[in-house]
């Protein structure tokens, strides 16, 4: 049996050739109620990138989210104590988030939301944390892995975050 070893491939215009350097995975079936500003700790994964080139994609999906009562419901993806990748123009509250979940619902809708964000200027090799921010407006609340009214369906949230080498 050979074993090849490479510090990288290239294709044929001497380019290295994509790939997922690691993965890093979190997921919590934790339900709750959150306020502007929390925090879902358990959310929150570490990761160490193997060069200050490399760039992070960062896939958070709530299985099911809802609301104490017609409200608007986002949510920031922070690395450390950045928030990344944020509207502009918002004048309202909770204003500029990095995702919208809905608008205008309450406590007996339930949703699936999504995010997928690159971050390409992380610029180091010291290990990040990445984690969510709840972002309901006007003193509502945000309500993770289930029917805000209820315990009638209940389900996971998870945050994956995958290193790429640079992303043009």
């Amino acid at each position: 049996m050979s074993t090849l070893k490479a510090n990288a491939l290239l294709d044929t215009s001497g380019n290295v050739l994509s790939r997922v350097l690691q993965v890093k995975y979190t997921h919590t079936t934790i339900a709750g109620n959150l306020s502007n500003g929390d925090t879902i700790s358990q959310l929150t994964t570490n990761i160490t990138p193997s060069a200050t080139s490399s760039s992070i994609l960062v896939f958070v999906n709530f299985g099911l989210v809802s609301s104490d009562s017609a409200a608007d419901v986002g949510f920031d993806i922070l690395r450390d104590s950045t928030t990344l990748q944020v509207g502009s123009g918002g004048s309202g509250s909770p204003g500029n988030v990095t995702s919208g979940c809905f608008t205008s619902q309450g406590n007996s809708t339930g949703y699936s939301a999504t995010a997928l964000i690159i971050d390409d200027e992380i610029s180091t090799t010291s290990q990040v944390a990445y984690s969510v921010v709840a972002r309901p407006n006007s003193g509502r609340q945000f309500t993770i892995n289930r029917r805000g009214l209820d315990n009638a369906l209940h389900c996971q949230s998870r945050m994956i975050l995958m290193e790429l080498p640079s992303v043009n």
